[in-house]
C-alpha cells in the first residue's frame, strides 16, 4: 500500500476524514485555504508584535540595553515566536500554507493602514502613541515587521510540513542521509551535477567571504573612527539649562558617585580666531582643567611636543621657541625667528605674570607656523565692551605651551585648549563652566549610565548627552553605510541560492526514477522532502565553511598591516579590521536561510512526484 497515495475511506474526487483533498486518480492533496492554520499564523505575527515590543521596552529600559540591541533582542523574539506559530500551522495544513501567510499579511496590513489613517486624522492621538518621532518611521517599521513575519512564520511552516506534514511528527534523518550523500557523490553517470554542485559550494563561499570581509572592515572603521571621536570628546557630558553652571564643583562630586562613572571634568567651551605673523584661523577654544582632564579624554596621550601641564604652570613654557631653517616635520616652509626677550614672555596686563599657556593641534601649528614657546593672540568678537563704532573684540595672548595629535584632521585643526580659569577670565564667565565632561566604565553603557546621572541629579534643569546622541548625524551614517553594503553583497547568497534551486530542480529530473521507488517501497512525501532538503543544505554548510575560512583568513591578512595607506591623505596607516563574533553569526545564518528557501521548492515537487510518473518511460 503507498503511504500517502489514497484514503479508503474516501471516493475519488472527495474529502478525506483528515480534510485532505482527493483528485481523481486517488492522489491526497492538501485543502486550498485551510482556516485553523491561517487562525495560527495570524495568532502568531499578532502575538509576536506585541510581545517584541514589549521585549525592546524591558531590554531597554529595565536592563538599560542601548537602543540598537534592544531592537536586536526585539526582532529575534518576535521572529521565534512567529516561526514557533508557523511549526503546528505546517502540520495542521499538511503544506506550506503560501496562501494562509499572505492573508495573514493583508489583513495585518488592512489593519495597520486604518489604523495609521486614524491617527492621521486625529494629531493629538497620534502625539499621544507616537510621540514626536512621526508616522513615517512608523509605517516603515510596520511594513518591514509584516514582511518578516511572513517569511519567518513560511519558514516554520515549511519546517512543520517537512517534519510533520505526514500526519506525525518525524524528526528522524536515518536513511534521507544517506540517499541524499549517495546522490552527492560524484558518479560517471551524473559528472555533470556533481560539477554544477561545486559550483553551488563556491558560490555560497564567495558571498559569505565578500560578506565577511566588507562588514568586518567597515566595522574596523567604526571602531577607529569612534576610539579617535571619544579619545577627544567624553563619553557623556552634564549640561545645564540655565546659563550659569556655578555649582559643578559639587555637581562633579554628585556624578562621581553614580554607578558606573570613572571620571568627571568641567570644560568651557567658545568660538575664537587665533593671528599670528598674518595668519588667522577660526577655532573652537576649550577651558579644561589639565590635572583631571586625563581622566575623561585622551588628550594627555596625544601632546607630541610640549608638556599639558604647562597650561597650570605657563612660567614652565620654554623661553625660546623652537625654530628651524628651511622644512618643518609637517612640510611647512618657516623663515628664522627672532629671539625673544624676557619681557616677551610676560603679559602686562596681568601685572606682570607669565603669559598664559594654549595647546594647539598639529595642523593648526602648521598652518599658523607654530611650535611651542611662539606666541599667538586670540581674538574673540563677542565682547560687551562698547567703544565708538560699536562692540570692541576681546583680545589676549597667549604662549604655546604644547601640540597634540588626535588623528582626526578635523580636530588638530580646529581646537586649542587653556586652562578653565583663563577660559573663565577670557569669556568673562567668572566661576561658570559649560558643562561636566564624563567618562564612563564601558562604552556600549553610556546611554544608561547618562540617565543615572539625570536621575541622581533630579533633571531639570540639568540633563546628559552621550556620545550616540552628540555624533548621532556621523555615526548614523556609517550604520547606514554598513547596512546598505551588507544588503548589497548579500545578492550575492541570493545568487548562489538560485544556484541551489537550479542544481536541486536538475537532481529531481534526473532521479525521477529513483523517487519513483522510493515511493512505491513506501518512503512518505516527507522522506523525499528531507532527501532533497539535506542536499541542499549540505551544500549550503560547506560553502558557509568554506567562506567563513576564507574570510577570516582575509581579515587576519589585512590585519597584519600588509596593506598601507597614507596617513597625509587618509587619518589612518593602515587598513582597520574587527571581527564581530554576532556580525559573522548573522552572515552564516542569512546564507544557511536563504539556501534552505531554494531548496523548498525542489523538495515539494520531488514529493509530489507520482510514482507511475516516474517510472512511466521504464
Amino acid at each position: 500500500m503507498l503511504a500517502d497515495s489514497k484514503d479508503c475511506s474516501s471516493a475519488p474526487g472527495g474529502v478525506t476524514p483528515d480534510g485532505m483533498r482527493l483528485t481523481p486518480t486517488g492522489r491526497r492533496l492538501p485543502r486550498r485555504f485551510h482556516p485553523g492554520a491561517w487562525a495560527l499564523v495570524q495568532v502568531g505575527a499578532v502575538v509576536a508584535l506585541v510581545a517584541g515590543w514589549i521585549v525592546r521596552q524591558t531590554v531597554y529600559h529595565r536592563f538599560e540595553a542601548s537602543a540598537d540591541a534592544a531592537t536586536v533582542v526585539a526582532i529575534v523574539a518576535g521572529a521565534l515566536i512567529v516561526t514557533c506559530a508557523g511549526f503546528p500551522a505546517g502540520r495542521i495544513g499538511r503544506k506550506l500554507c503560501i496562501l494562509e501567510h499572505f492573508v495573514a499579511a493583508l489583513v495585518a496590513s488592512m489593519l495597520l493602514l486604518a489604523g495609521f489613517l486614524t491617527l492621521t486624522k486625529s494629531p493629538d492621538l497620534a502625539r499621544l502613541m507616537l510621540g514626536s518621532s512621526g508616522i513615517a518611521p512608523v509605517v516603515g517599521y510596520s511594513a518591514a515587521a509584516v514582511l518578516a513575519a511572513m517569511v519567518f512564520g513560511f519558514i516554520g511552516s515549511s519546517v512543520g510540513f517537512l517534519l510533520g506534514g505526514g500526519g506525525e511528527l518525524d524528526t528522524r534523518f536515518s536513511f534521507e542521509r544517506f540517499i541524499a550523500r549517495r546522490h552527492l557523490m560524484a558518479k560517471k553517470r551524473t559528472s555533470f551535477l556533481s560539477v554544477i554542485t561545486v559550483i553551488s559550494v563556491l558560490a555560497v563561499a564567495v558571498g559569505v567571504w565578500c560578506l565577511t570581509v566588507v562588514l568586518s572592515v567597515m566595522s574596523g572603521f567604526e571602531t577607529d573612527l569612534r576610539s579617535k571621536i571619544l579619545g577627544t570628546h567624553a563619553h557623556a557630558v552634564v549640561l545645564k539649562y540655565a546659563t550659569g553652571f556655578e555649582e559643578y564643583a559639587d555637581v562633579a562630586e554628585e556624578v562621581r558617585s553614580v554607578r558606573g562613572v570613572t571620571g568627571a571634568s568641567p570644560f568651557l567651551l567658545g568660538q575664537v580666531m587665533l593671528t599670528t605673523e598674518g595668519q588667522v584661523e577660526g577655532v573652537v577654544m576649550k577651558g579644561i582643567v589639565p590635572e583631571t582632564v586625563g581622566e575623561v579624554t585622551e588628550l594627555p596621550d596625544d601632546v607630541i611636543d610640549g608638556d599639558l601641564t604647562h597650561l597650570s604652570h605657563p612660567d614652565r613654557i620654554r623661553a625660546l621657541p623652537r625654530v628651524r631653517d628651511g622644512a618643518d616635520e609637517a612640510g611647512g616652509v618657516l623663515s628664522p625667528s627672532k629671539s625673544r626677550t624676557g619681557e616677551d614672555l610676560l603679559d602686562s596686563s596681568r601685572g606682570g605674570r607669565a603669559v598664559p599657556g594654549i595647546a594647539v593641534g598639529k595642523e593648526l601649528a602648521r598652518r599658523l607656523r607654530l611650535f611651542v614657546g611662539d606666541r599667538v593672540d586670540v581674538i574673540s568678537p563677542l565682547s560687551e565692551e562698547m567703544g565708538p563704532t560699536g562692540p570692541v573684540p576681546r583680545s589676549r595672548s597667549f604662549r604655546v605651551a604644547a601640540i597634540f595629535h588626535t588623528g582626526m584632521y578635523e580636530y588638530d585643526s580646529s581646537f586649542a585648549y587653556i586652562h578653565l580659569e583663563q577660559a573663565q577670565s577670557f569669556f568673562d564667565m567668572p566661576g561658570s563652566v559649560t558643562g561636566l565632561e564624563i567618562s564612563t566604565v564601558n562604552l556600549d553603557e553610556a546611554h544608561a549610565i547618562a540617565r543615572r546621572i539625570e536621575t541622581r541629579l533630579e533633571g531639570y534643569p540639568y540633563y546628559t548627552k552621550h556620545w550616540g546622541e552628540m555624533h548621532r548625524n556621523l555615526f548614523a551614517a556609517l550604520k547606514l553605510e554598513k547596512l546598505v553594503m551588507g544588503v548589497i553583497l548579500a545578492f550575492i547568497v541570493v545568487v548562489a541560492s538560485f544556484v541551489i534551486l537550479a542544481t536541486l530542480i536538475m537532481m529531481v529530473m534526473e532521479k525521477g526514477k529513483d523517487i519513483a521507488i522510493l515511493k512505491s517501497m513506501g518512503a512518505r512525501d516527507g522522506s523525499i522532502m528531507k532527501v532533497f532538503v539535506v542536499e541542499g543544505l549540505v551544500v549550503a554548510l560547506l560553502g558557509t565553511i568554506l567562506g567563513l575560512v576564507l574570510g577570516l583568513g582575509t581579515c587576519a591578512f589585512i590585519a597584519s598591516g600588509v596593506i598601507q595607506l597614507d596617513p597625509e591623505v587618509y587619518y589612518i596607516t593602515a587598513l582597520p579590521v574587527k571581527v564581530e563574533p554576532l556580525q559573522i553569526v548573522f552572515v552564516c545564518i542569512v546564507a544557511i536561510l536563504l539556501s534552505y528557501l531554494a531548496t523548498i521548492y525542489p523538495s515539494v515537487t520531488a514529493s509530489r512526484l507520482h510514482p507511475v510518473e516516474g517510472l512511466r518511460d521504464e
